[in-house]
């Protein structure tokens, strides 16, 4: 095996294949849930909300285990410019009222449906959620994907909304960690810019290209020895074994297929993070800074485009142009 020089960086395979797999992804973030807890619901709170909105609305009792009402969830999904002014208000007005969780959408169209299961499956190997507590677990439950199930402030949901559009949702479960997130206060939400939030919560992770061909060495060197043993005890015992050259021929490429698959959230303990290749998800997937909105015309989200940069040179477009990995500075993920 040839060693990777690292005086000529190289784009980091498992990237690249995804870019020529999935092409062309218009991606539209929004704010798909809000939650309202207010411990004395004042009067009108239905009607006020619903009016801004436009449509009714759900809201249940906050109750424990003992059956103790402690107050009210008003649950507006998609929410609109006007329905965040009037929370807003509603805050302000009642002191025991809070955001209780924020969940933040970003859809993924595709042009074809191969495109959206190349996207998925991308992003459910290398897609990792900062900051997950040891005892959650990723659950996939036929086609909804969780990253942190058991965790009861924060969670990573992907599945398919449609056909070609898969949805990511970043859900913040509690109140604390509402605020944590910055999130607390509903005006601010109008100006929330998705790309920093998302950068800031998820990143994609991949083994770099050295890992990749030291571990096959390694696979490689150890089947040798393995071998060589085998010959010299068939050899003593009168036995031979056939047909095992063409199996040990593709044992490199067997080594490299079953790495590139590893799921990095749940392998990335295996591993050094420091050393492992990692792209902030909007930066790669071209997130716009811009949420949209229901009650207002939908701008154009930012198509993929083609230029591939690598730490040290930028590399000239490849045959597949809609799909970007512009990334710069010292935080390259390429190496």
């Amino acid at each position: 095996m040839k060693t990777i020089d690292r005086r000529e960086p190289q784009v980091n395979r498992s990237f690249a294949r995804a870019a020529r797999d999935i092409g062309a992804v218009k991606v539209r973030p929004s704010i798909d849930t809000i939650e309202l807890f207010i411990r004395w619901a004042p009067k009108g709170l239905r009607t006020r909300i619903e009016a801004a909105l436009g449509r009714r609305i759900e809201i249940k009792p906050c109750l424990d285990a003992t059956g103790y009402r402690h107050g009210v969830r008003a649950i507006i999904n998609r929410p609109s410019r006007r329905v965040l002014t009037v929370a807003s208000q509603l805050l302000k007005e009642n002191r025991s009222a809070c955001v209780f969780r924020v969940d933040v959408a970003v859809d993924f169209e595709t042009v074809t449906e191969r495109s959206a299961d190349a996207l998925e499956s991308f992003l459910d190997t290398h897609l990792v959620l900062k900051w997950r507590p040891a005892a959650s677990t990723k659950l996939s439950v036929r086609s909804t994907v969780y990253w942190a199930n058991g965790c009861r402030s924060r969670n990573l949901t992907m599945y398919y909304k449609r056909a070609r559009t898969i949805r990511l949702e970043l859900r913040f479960l509690n109140s604390r960690s509402v605020r944590r997130a910055k999130l607390a206060n509903p005006a601010t939400l109008a100006r929330l810019n998705p790309r920093k939030l998302l950068a800031h919560n998820l990143k994609l992770v991949a083994l770099t290209e050295r890992q990749i061909s030291n571990m096959k060495r390694r696979a490689v060197s150890k089947d040798r020895k393995r071998h060589i043993q085998k010959r010299a005890d068939a050899s003593r015992s009168g036995n031979s074994e056939l047909f095992l050259d063409r199996y040990r021929s593709g044992i490199a490429g067997c080594v490299e297929t079953l790495l590139r698959r590893i799921n990095m959230q749940e392998g990335r303990s295996s591993f050094r993070t420091t050393s492992l290749d990692s792209v902030p998800i909007g930066a790669l997937l071209n997130i716009p800074d811009f949420l949209s909105w229901p009650d207002e015309p939908q701008r154009s989200s930012i198509v993929n485009e083609s230029r591939v940069v690598t730490r040290n040179k930028s590399i000239p477009p490849r045959p597949f142009p809609k799909f970007s990995l512009n990334i710069k500075g010292p935080s390259s993920p390429f190496r």
